[in-house]
Protein backbone atom coordinates (compact mmCIF):
# COMPACT_ATOMS: atom_id res chain seq x y z
CA UNK A 1 0.00 0.00 0.00
CA UNK A 2 0.67 3.32 -0.11
CA UNK A 3 1.72 3.74 3.64
CA UNK A 4 4.20 1.63 3.61
CA UNK A 5 6.24 3.09 0.69
CA UNK A 6 8.27 5.58 3.00
CA UNK A 7 9.31 5.41 6.65
CA UNK A 8 7.46 6.79 9.07
CA UNK A 9 8.29 10.70 10.01
CA UNK A 10 8.77 9.63 13.79
CA UNK A 11 8.39 7.14 16.14
CA UNK A 12 4.53 6.64 17.30
CA UNK A 13 3.33 8.75 20.06
CA UNK A 14 6.37 11.41 19.62
CA UNK A 15 4.55 13.68 17.37
CA UNK A 16 1.94 14.82 15.09
CA UNK A 17 1.99 15.27 11.27
CA UNK A 18 -1.28 15.74 9.30
CA UNK A 19 -2.59 14.16 6.04
CA UNK A 20 -5.38 13.43 4.29
CA UNK A 21 -4.57 10.69 1.98
CA UNK A 22 -6.87 8.39 4.33
CA UNK A 23 -10.16 10.56 3.31
CA UNK A 24 -8.77 10.40 -0.67
CA UNK A 25 -8.64 6.18 -0.41
CA UNK A 26 -11.70 6.71 1.64
CA UNK A 27 -13.49 8.53 -1.18
CA UNK A 28 -12.60 6.31 -3.84
CA UNK A 29 -13.47 3.14 -1.85
CA UNK A 30 -16.79 4.56 -1.12
CA UNK A 31 -17.15 5.63 -5.19
CA UNK A 32 -16.19 1.80 -6.17
CA UNK A 33 -18.14 0.10 -3.86
CA UNK A 34 -21.67 2.40 -4.37
CA UNK A 35 -21.26 3.27 -7.91
CA UNK A 36 -21.79 6.47 -7.22
CA UNK A 37 -19.51 9.57 -7.08
CA UNK A 38 -18.81 11.23 -3.61
CA UNK A 39 -20.43 14.39 -4.33
CA UNK A 40 -23.59 12.42 -5.13
CA UNK A 41 -23.25 10.72 -1.95
CA UNK A 42 -22.29 13.26 -0.15
CA UNK A 43 -25.65 15.37 -1.08
CA UNK A 44 -27.69 12.45 -0.85
CA UNK A 45 -26.72 10.92 2.15
CA UNK A 46 -25.66 14.25 4.03
CA UNK A 47 -26.64 17.42 2.82
CA UNK A 48 -30.13 16.54 1.58
CA UNK A 49 -30.99 15.26 4.93
CA UNK A 50 -29.50 18.13 6.99
CA UNK A 51 -31.09 20.68 4.77
CA UNK A 52 -27.86 22.00 3.60
CA UNK A 53 -29.00 22.63 0.11
CA UNK A 54 -26.62 25.72 -0.71
CA UNK A 55 -23.58 23.23 0.56
CA UNK A 56 -22.10 21.65 -1.94
CA UNK A 57 -18.74 19.67 -3.27
CA UNK A 58 -16.30 21.82 -5.15
CA UNK A 59 -14.98 20.09 -8.29
CA UNK A 60 -13.14 22.78 -10.27
CA UNK A 61 -11.97 26.20 -9.50
CA UNK A 62 -15.36 28.21 -9.90
CA UNK A 63 -16.00 30.26 -6.62
CA UNK A 64 -19.29 31.82 -6.39
CA UNK A 65 -19.36 36.10 -5.33
CA UNK A 66 -18.52 37.81 -3.19
CA UNK A 67 -15.14 36.19 -2.59
CA UNK A 68 -12.29 36.62 -1.11
CA UNK A 69 -9.12 36.84 -2.78
CA UNK A 70 -6.38 35.01 -2.08
CA UNK A 71 -2.45 36.12 -3.14
CA UNK A 72 0.78 34.27 -2.29
CA UNK A 73 4.08 34.06 -3.20
CA UNK A 74 5.06 30.26 -2.40
CA UNK A 75 5.68 30.05 -6.08
CA UNK A 76 8.28 32.59 -6.03
CA UNK A 77 6.17 35.03 -7.35
CA UNK A 78 3.56 37.22 -5.63
CA UNK A 79 0.30 36.44 -7.68
CA UNK A 80 -3.63 35.99 -7.27
CA UNK A 81 -4.26 32.80 -6.20
CA UNK A 82 -8.07 32.96 -5.80
CA UNK A 83 -8.74 30.43 -8.58
CA UNK A 84 -6.55 27.70 -8.48
CA UNK A 85 -8.04 24.57 -9.12
CA UNK A 86 -8.95 23.03 -5.88
CA UNK A 87 -9.40 19.33 -6.94
CA UNK A 88 -5.90 18.16 -5.86
CA UNK A 89 -7.29 17.79 -2.67
CA UNK A 90 -10.14 15.29 -3.55
CA UNK A 91 -12.32 13.67 -1.04
CA UNK A 92 -11.00 15.75 1.72
CA UNK A 93 -12.92 18.60 1.78
CA UNK A 94 -10.69 20.50 -1.15
CA UNK A 95 -8.72 22.51 1.75
CA UNK A 96 -5.24 21.79 2.61
CA UNK A 97 -6.00 21.61 6.74
CA UNK A 98 -2.83 22.26 9.27
CA UNK A 99 -1.98 22.36 13.00
CA UNK A 100 0.57 24.66 13.13
CA UNK A 101 1.17 25.24 16.67
CA UNK A 102 -1.10 22.52 17.94
CA UNK A 103 1.92 21.42 20.65
CA UNK A 104 1.81 18.19 21.96
CA UNK A 105 -1.52 16.46 22.29
CA UNK A 106 -2.35 15.19 25.28
CA UNK A 107 -5.95 13.32 27.09
CA UNK A 108 -7.17 16.86 26.95
CA UNK A 109 -5.45 18.14 23.85
CA UNK A 110 -5.74 16.09 21.13
CA UNK A 111 -6.54 15.74 16.93
CA UNK A 112 -10.05 13.90 15.90
CA UNK A 113 -11.68 13.84 12.70
CA UNK A 114 -9.75 17.16 11.38
CA UNK A 115 -10.46 19.26 14.50
CA UNK A 116 -7.79 19.94 17.55
CA UNK A 117 -9.22 19.60 21.51
CA UNK A 118 -7.71 21.64 23.92
CA UNK A 119 -9.46 21.62 26.74
CA UNK A 120 -12.59 23.33 26.20
CA UNK A 121 -11.58 24.49 22.48
CA UNK A 122 -12.41 23.20 19.37
CA UNK A 123 -9.36 24.40 16.59
CA UNK A 124 -9.32 24.11 13.03
CA UNK A 125 -6.80 25.27 10.83
CA UNK A 126 -7.36 25.41 7.32
CA UNK A 127 -4.65 26.98 4.70
CA UNK A 128 -4.93 26.58 0.48
CA UNK A 129 -3.24 28.66 -2.12
CA UNK A 130 -3.05 31.68 -0.31
CA UNK A 131 -5.88 31.51 1.99
CA UNK A 132 -5.06 30.60 5.93
CA UNK A 133 -7.86 30.60 8.24
CA UNK A 134 -8.55 29.07 11.52
CA UNK A 135 -11.79 28.52 13.75
CA UNK A 136 -12.06 28.21 17.12
CA UNK A 137 -15.15 27.08 19.54
CA UNK A 138 -15.65 27.38 22.95
CA UNK A 139 -17.73 24.64 24.25
CA UNK A 140 -18.88 26.23 27.43
CA UNK A 141 -19.38 29.52 26.34
CA UNK A 142 -20.33 28.72 22.88
CA UNK A 143 -17.83 31.60 21.49
CA UNK A 144 -17.36 30.43 17.73
CA UNK A 145 -14.68 32.40 16.29
CA UNK A 146 -14.04 32.20 12.68
CA UNK A 147 -11.13 34.35 10.94
CA UNK A 148 -9.84 34.38 7.34
CA UNK A 149 -6.69 36.18 5.80
CA UNK A 150 -4.51 36.43 2.92
CA UNK A 151 -1.31 37.73 2.26
CA UNK A 152 0.34 41.07 0.72
CA UNK A 153 3.03 41.28 -1.69
CA UNK A 154 6.01 41.22 1.19
CA UNK A 155 4.21 38.61 3.19
CA UNK A 156 6.30 35.21 4.03
CA UNK A 157 3.68 32.42 2.47
CA UNK A 158 5.00 30.18 5.59
CA UNK A 159 3.25 32.49 8.15
CA UNK A 160 0.00 31.95 8.94
CA UNK A 161 -1.70 35.23 10.04
CA UNK A 162 -5.06 33.77 10.75
CA UNK A 163 -3.57 31.80 14.13
CA UNK A 164 -2.28 35.37 15.57
CA UNK A 165 -5.66 36.96 14.73
CA UNK A 166 -8.23 34.23 15.26
CA UNK A 167 -6.47 34.07 18.56
CA UNK A 168 -6.71 37.82 19.90
CA UNK A 169 -10.01 37.52 19.27
CA UNK A 170 -11.07 34.61 20.82
CA UNK A 171 -9.49 36.09 24.03
CA UNK A 172 -11.33 39.33 23.95
CA UNK A 173 -14.41 37.62 23.68
CA UNK A 174 -13.22 34.67 26.52
CA UNK A 175 -10.82 36.98 28.59
CA UNK A 176 -11.41 33.79 31.60
CA UNK A 177 -10.66 30.90 29.32
CA UNK A 178 -8.50 32.33 26.15
CA UNK A 179 -7.77 29.07 23.93
CA UNK A 180 -4.56 27.78 24.30
CA UNK A 181 -3.24 26.95 20.87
Amino acid sequence: MLANERPPLFAPGTSFAYAHSDLVLLGDVLEKATGESLADLLRERILDPLGMRDSQVVLNSQISEPYLHAYTNERGIFEDSTFWNPTVFLHSGNMAPSTAGLGALTDTKYFAYGVAHDGDWFFMNPAYAGYDGVVYYDTKTQTLVVAYVTLGPKSNANTDNALSLGKEIATLLVPDCPPGV
